[in-house]
């Protein structure tokens, strides 16, 4: 998948992020937030594949202000939907600002126009940096720990971010169509970089698609978070935390982040550090947090488990040259072709192996 956004690196984001800062700066002093019009410190400029995330340092009379300033950059190249996308994150961030004060990345300004949002820096570490450290050959006790303690406390979070989220108005039968629509591109991309296993990749997205064409859905959703996963998750102390990029927030059906953080959970143990007990024991302490599920709802979570696994055989990265984005296949792809086998004929591979949550069954350590 190559696509035609621009090069993160190229004159016109690092334009539009200079503008944002120059506006930013102006609408702090209009609020007293600075009390001196003093030179800003720049301490570093992250370019990842759907963003370029400038860290700012602001210096005021007696302290400093951390800020992150968000240039998106759209995959598809759609600048329209990108803007929309941006400013549907700016209404999320100032809903939870008063209704869960302290736990989303406090937010400042939105600079359409340059596709650039600007929230206060958030304090701490980045989730999946506890535990996937290098020059680590394995946990300690006490970080497996700290990071089940925390994946409990992520949760709680999600749980409360659900319930102050839900609206009966809220048709899911959209939602239900993007998620089809999200196996149809895989499963046509995976085929075109994987001949040797399209067959199984095609009986995989046609059973999946029958299954959520079929499923029964209930009467009333919630906003997503849209990727509640432990890379947009700060932890601050033992098991605070704060939640940012609400880009992918939309409306929908909340096992939708329940999944993807239970995926990307599981996704760890494809690093050396984190085991298939870790990822079992912190899936565990997540689900905890966050509460049962209805007996109702595990077809469709087992479903959503199945989007998950087509999901973690492809690894989006930047293009090397032209800019834009494009698709490698997983170099762990086994674990999950595996687990697609034994979905599509599970005679075969044991029905004892598929449970409503089968990403923890996975022998993802062998």
């Amino acid at each position: 998948m190559t696509s035609n956004a621009p090069n993160n690196s190229t004159p016109r984001v690092v334009s539009d992020l200079d503008i944002a800062q120059t506006e930013l700066k102006g609408l702090l002093q209009g609020r007293n937030a600075m009390s001196l019009a003093a030179d800003v410190l720049i301490s570093r400029t992250q370019v990842l594949p759907y963003s370029v995330v400038r860290f700012v340092r602001f210096k005021c009379a007696h302290d400093v202000l951390d800020v992150f300033l968000k240039r998106v950059v759209p995959g598809d190249g759609n600048v329209a939907l990108a803007r929309s996308r941006l400013m549907t994150e700016a209404e999320v961030l100032r809903d939870l600002g008063e209704r869960m004060p302290g736990q989303a990345a406090p937010f400042f300004a939105v600079f359409p126009d340059q596709l650039v949002l600007a929230t206060a820096a958030c304090n701490g570490q980045q989730m999946d940096a506890v535990v996937c450290r290098g020059g680590i050959s394995q946990l300690s006790p006490a970080v497996s720990a700290r990071f089940e303690n925390i994946s409990e406390a992520c949760g709680r979070w999600l749980r409360r971010f659900h319930e102050l989220t839900r609206e009966p108005a809220i048709d899911l039968r959209a939602w239900l169509r993007y998620e089809r629509g999200e196996v149809s591109w895989r499963v046509a991309l995976l085929e075109r970089l994987d001949p040797a296993n399209a067959l199984l990749y095609r009986e995989s997205g046609e059973k999946l698609r029958s299954e959520l064409a079929g499923c029964a859905l209930p009467l009333s959703g919630c906003r997503l978070h849209g990727d509640f996963a432990p890379h947009n998750i700060f932890v601050k102390g033992t098991t605070g935390i704060q939640v940012l990029d609400f880009y992918a927030s939309r409306p929908g059906h909340p096992l939708h982040d329940l999944v993807n953080f239970i995926g990307k959970i599981c996704g760890l143990a494809e690093s050396p550090t984190f085991s298939a007990e870790n990822s079992r024991r912190a899936c565990v302490a997540f689900l905890k947090g966050y509460g049962p599920i209805r007996s109702e709802e595990r077809t469709i979570a087992r479903q959503l488990i199945v989007l998950q696994a087509i999901k973690r055989l492809l690894v989006i990265v930047e293009a090397r040259r032209g800019g834009g984005l494009r698709a490698r296949l997983n170099t762990k792809k086994g674990w999950y072709e595996s687990f697609l086998a034994r979905y599509v004929s599970p005679d075969e591979g044991g029905t004892s192996s598929f449970t409503p949550w089968p990403f923890l069954d996975l022998e993802i350590g062998k």
